[in-house]
């Protein structure tokens, strides 16, 4: 029988018309998609070189904060938690979406 859709950030279980599919096909419901609305947050300075950090959604899941100067990201704690989340499943996955994502970062 199916019961709908998991968000693809929260994992919890939705009707199919109550999520909001992108381009990508990843859904996601209502509270997250709020949740990676760059407006819902105030501008962060780099704790490195006092630059305002740039909003980036990655893997339409979190929304960090890179400094375009020195490439330095800040996640908050729901975000490391989130990545932590990805990581456990490429390992049950045997793949990897984060891995080549974090060793981008580096290269601003």
């Amino acid at each position: 029988m199916f019961d709908g859709e998991k968000c693809v950030r929260c994992y919890r279980q939705f009707k199919f018309e109550e999520l909001t599919y992108g381009a990508d096909a990843y859904g996601l419901c209502a509270d997250c998609l709020a949740a990676l609305d760059p407006a819902t947050e105030p501008p962060r300075m780099c704790p490195h070189d006092g630059q305002q950090m740039d909003k980036e959604v990655i893997f339409h899941r979190a929304l960090i904060d890179k400094c375009p100067a020195c490439g330095g990201v800040w996640l908050d704690a729901d975000e490391l938690e989130i990545m932590k989340a990805m990581l456990a499943d490429d390992a049950r996955n045997g793949f990897s979406q984060v891995l080549p994502f974090l060793l981008l970062l580096g290269r601003g």
